[in-house]
Formats: C-alpha cells, sequence, structure tokens
C-alpha cells in the first residue's frame, strides 16, 4: 500500500478510537518514509508516531519522539 495511503489508514482508525491500529499504521507508513529517505515526510510520520503513543497512554515514548523532533529543527536552524 502507498506510503500516503498508510498516514489515511492510520488517521481513520485513530478517529474510530482504534489507536493500537492507528499505532501500527503510522509505523509502516514511517518505515516508508525512512525507505525513501524523504526528510520532511518523515518527521510528520514520527510526529502521528507519537500521537497515536500519547494516545495509548505512552506519554513517554512519546515525549522522546517529540524531543527528538525538536532537536532536529533546532539542529536545522528552524
Amino acid at each position: 500500500m502507498a506510503r500516503q495511503l498508510w498516514n489515511n489508514v492510520g488517521w481513520s482508525r485513530f478517529e474510530r478510537g482504534d489507536h493500537p491500529g492507528a499505532l501500527e499504521a503510522f509505523e509502516t507508513a514511517l518505515a516508508a518514509r525512512h525507505e525513501r529517505g524523504e526528510a520532511k515526510e518523515t518527521r510528520i510520520a514520527e510526529w502521528c508516531v507519537g500521537r497515536a503513543l500519547r494516545a495509548l497512554g505512552r506519554v513517554e515514548e512519546e515525549l522522546a519522539i517529540q524531543q527528538r523532533l525538536v532537536d532536529k529543527r533546532r539542529a536545522a536552524g528552524a
């Protein structure tokens, strides 16, 4: 399935309250983004994974992802 579709599947599952299913879809989308070397899209996919983790109560994992994203932006001068 195309990587964009995995992101859409993730949000559809998230909105239905299927947070474990959303996390699975977002992780699949993230793997595809990493594989293709798409930097901006990879950051978005990482954020989506973090959001699903937060919804699952896995706050420490989510915070680590968000902190990595902040560090990357700072390193890029953003």
